[in-house]
């Protein structure tokens, strides 16, 4: 699929060395701060981190990817750092982060980045554009997206995390994630 080495090397690194210090951080957050998060979440939440901090700024710098996709994944890298830097904001200075505003963030990200992959998929199902494995990147930021927002909803509205749905969502998303992973050497 003409990935470059760099993405070759630091795609799975990253699941490595990225994934377990996000867990690990987020235990002992969860320990310090008195409020505990399930295993379930903390998997979830490393596994959001390193699909929006850490591959979409790596696939963002791979020229081997089609023009199309490429555009679509820096734009979304581009928007997931601006939120990185609302969210600190609105938490740590202002102190007025709610779950509402992530879920709002995340349907204009939605909004955004699919009017911008339909560019791709027009192509595509025109001929006018060869399938890419990256293609399947977009999807699974889509999905992520996706549930992402169901899953702040279902927890503003609890006030607890649904742990069955995480462990669904966990599975899905890391199976997904292992094609895409396994179609960059191909």
């Amino acid at each position: 699929m003409n990935y470059s080495l760099l993405t070759k090397i630091l795609a799975p690194a990253g699941i490595l060395l990225f994934v377990p210090l996000v867990y690990r951080l987020l235990a002992a957050y969860g320990k310090r701060s008195g409020k505990p998060f399930s295993t379930a979440y903390k998997v979830w939440l490393a596994y959001l981190l390193y699909v929006y901090l850490f591959l979409s700024p790596v696939l963002a710098f791979d020229e081997g990817i089609p023009a199309a996709n490429l555009t679509s994944i820096r734009y979304f890298a581009v928007l997931i750092y601006v939120r990185v830097v609302l969210q600190y904001a609105f938490t740590f200075w202002k102190k007025r982060w709610t779950p509402l505003i992530g879920f709002s963030y995340n349907l204009f990200c939605l909004f955004q980045f699919s009017y911008l992959y339909n560019t791709y998929a027009e192509a595509f199902l025109a001929g006018g554009a060869p399938y890419h494995s990256s293609g399947l990147f977009l999807q699974i930021v889509v999905g992520c997206l996706l549930a992402d927002s169901l899953y702040t909803l279902l927890a503003y509205r609890n006030r607890q995390p649904d742990n069955r749905l995480m462990q669904v969502l966990n599975v899905l998303f890391s199976l997904a994630l292992l094609v895409f992973l396994g179609s960059v050497y191909l």
